[in-house]
């Protein structure tokens, strides 16, 4: 099921191969999740579009895995943290700024510090820690995540199960470029085995033929 609003998210950046780094937003209901982008646009955005980077069909994201969304959640229970608050602290953001861009910065005014400001201002914290400087990583999020969410306990990321409000994820631009280059890869290492086989196989009836065809021959007395 969906989380629900409130919940912060998170998908994976580069690939996944570096646990630390990630995209982050907050869950709005009905499918749409608030983000601060790369280009600085603060927006609220469907679920394919906060895995993919808003690409087109075969357009290639280069960042953003096209795989899962992962819902903050309690360690413990294992249930998503929530504060219909901070769904509507990404809301009110989002229409402050308007059409408006951020100065984006990639470690200085990114879209955890974002996600972070959401949170600290649903929990009515009024000088936030969102507003601080500093670089601004997954963990920073995941504390006040912590502390506003959940009394300072340990949370961890589940992935989200693909099933309602917007949620029907299963096949994605990000994935379909994705299988459609394991696919052609597959194809090709096929391929290229096949052709190494053909080779070899050519290779040694010539071999054959030669030895075959050198006793044949006459020989000089």
């Amino acid at each position: 099921m969906a989380p629900p609003p409130g919940t912060p998210l998170k998908c994976a950046l580069a690939g996944g191969f570096v646990a630390d780094l990630a995209h982050s937003g907050v869950y709005l209901g009905d499918g749409a999740i608030a983000e601060l982008d790369g280009d600085g646009v603060l927006k609220a955005v469907s679920v394919s579009e906060f895995l993919n980077g808003a690409c087109g069909e075969w357009e290639v994201a280069a960042l953003r895995t096209g795989f899962h969304v992962y819902a903050a959640c309690g360690r413990k229970s294992g249930e998503p943290l929530a504060s219909p608050d901070v769904a509507a602290a990404a809301r009110a953001a989002i229409e402050k700024a308007g059409r408006t861009k951020r100065q984006y910065d990639l470690l200085l005014n990114n879209c955890h510090r974002f996600t972070t400001q959401c949170v600290e201002r649903g929990g009515g914290e009024s000088n936030t820690n969102g507003e601080d400087g500093g670089i601004w990583m997954l963990e920073r999020l995941e504390e006040a995540v912590s502390r506003v969410l959940n009394r300072g306990r340990p949370i961890c990321w589940r992935p989200i199960s693909p099933m309602a409000d917007g949620f029907l994820y299963a096949v994605t631009p990000g994935k379909r470029i994705q299988h459609h280059l394991l696919k052609e890869g597959a194809l090709a290492l096929l391929a290229c085995a096949v052709g190494i086989s053909v080779r070899k196989s050519v290779g040694k009836r010539r071999e054959e033929a030669n030895a075959h065809k050198g006793e044949e021959e006459p020989r000089d007395v």
